[in-house]
């Protein structure tokens, strides 16, 4: 285990991780996707510029399917449904009696500085009156004034690019040379320009301890809590039964840069109980960590 990596086991009677290909009778993976990994964190801890990767899950229980059926009542209903107010019966394959033991490993998101600072100095080199353009480009609020020499775009400048030109005609191409290319670029850092990666360690590790929880944490559908959520257990041991196991298709991410856009990995591997999120078959430092 690195410095900073996390891990809790999780136990309930039930668990249905879904698999998307299955349709309107759902059939579960063996193990949480990482997006439910995730889940299960951020009900212990959860901060706006700190995330967990996931990058392990062992098994602990062997695994056992059975049939499990629900009235569903949502919007997926056909229009008569809905207007009768009448459900139907969902059936689906889930996991009963299960155990996790879960690893994931702390990340620190990065912050831009407060950069892009244009000046009154850069105009006057490219032979430009600069009170002149700055007092106008105010007034378009185009930019705004952080000093008396110095300012900064108001948003994205690729947006006013046409106004900008039509404004300034000739001297376009010196004015947006000297936009481009301001001084104090943006810089990424760390939030505060602090390294939060071990108070945020503490901070789960004492609240896991006391079962502290932002909401309950579910195994998958939400009706599924579990019965144990908590530092590792004595007695709980790997199922190293559960092995050479091939998932076809598993899903990794449902979003894209904040949209819609499902991917998935072939052929996936559990193998002596465990299954990496990063590695198609487990490594020997996986399989073997203590």
């Amino acid at each position: 285990m690195n410095e900073y990596e996390l891990a809790l086991e999780i136990e309930g009677p039930a668990a249905m991780w879904t698999r998307p290909d299955t349709g309107s009778t759902p059939v579960s993976y063996p193990v949480p996707t990482a997006s439910a990994v995730k889940g299960i964190f951020d009900t212990v801890l959860r901060r706006p510029h700190i995330y967990i990767k996931p990058l392990r899950v062992e098994i602990c229980k062997p695994l056992r399917y059975e049939r499990y059926v629900t009235n569903y009542g949502g919007p997926l209903r056909s229009q008569g449904q809905i207007k009768g107010n009448n459900n139907y019966q969902l059936s689906a394959t889930i996991l009963v009696d299960v155990c996790y033991r879960i690893y994931g490993e702390i990340k620190m998101k990065k912050m831009s500085t407060r950069g892009s600072i244009i000046t009154n100095g850069q105009f006057n080199e490219a032979g430009l009156d600069a009170e002149r353009i700055c007092g106008r480009m105010i007034a378009k609020k185009w930019l705004r004034p952080v000093g008396k020499t110095k300012y900064r775009p108001n948003g994205d400048l690729e947006n006013y690019k046409q106004e900008i030109q039509a404004e300034y005609g000739k001297d376009f191409q010196k004015i947006w040379s000297v936009l481009k290319n301001p001084i104090g670029r943006t810089l990424l850092r760390y939030r505060r320009g602090q390294n939060w990666l071990p108070c945020f360690k503490k901070m789960f590790d004492e609240r896991l301890k006391l079962g502290q929880t932002f909401y309950t944490p579910c195994l998958g559908w939400k009706e599924f809590a579990p019965t144990y959520v908590g530092p590792f257990r004595g007695e709980t041991k790997r199922e190293t039964s559960v092995d050479d196991i091939v998932i076809p298709s598993f899903l990794c991410s449902m979003w894209d840069n904040r949209k819609l856009q499902p991917s998935y990995v072939q052929n996936w591997q559990i193998v002596k109980g465990v299954m990496s999120y990063r590695h198609q078959i487990p490594t020997e430092d996986e399989l073997y960590a203590e």
